[in-house]
């Protein structure tokens, strides 16, 4: 997101806290009424998925950063069949890990995923 703001920003003008906190709060407030609306389930971070994280090495083989790689470990995990990211490359694991019901995990982009869902 940040790089996207540094990217839509001005040359001459330096990206700020200012433009960042309220576009921020944006973020969470759409995150939760789309939580909502496709009846999302919240899973919480728990010591099962910290070590299915810890042992995924073909996630750190792929150049996939920590953070992301606990995202796609937890779906595996939670049994997700969709991971919607903007992130290249998570969308470059589409198809490619199964989850713990043994089904193959989707990661696509936000309007593949509207599509997906409806």
């Amino acid at each position: 997101m940040y790089a996207e703001l540094v990217r839509r920003s001005p040359p001459d003008e330096p990206v700020t806290k200012h433009l960042i906190v309220p576009i921020a709060r944006d973020l969470v407030t759409h995150t939760l009424i789309t939580i909502d609306l496709f009846q999302i389930q919240l899973i919480d971070l728990t010591r099962r998925i910290i070590d299915a994280h810890c042992n995924n090495l073909e996630l750190q083989d792929r150049g996939i950063r920590s953070a992301d790689a606990l995202h796609v470990t937890t779906a595996l995990a939670e049994g997700a069949e969709l991971l919607i990211t903007t992130d290249s490359s998570l969308i470059r694991l589409d198809n490619i890990f199964e989850n713990a019901a043994g089904l193959t995990l989707r990661c696509v982009d936000t309007d593949h995923a509207l599509a997906l869902l409806a």
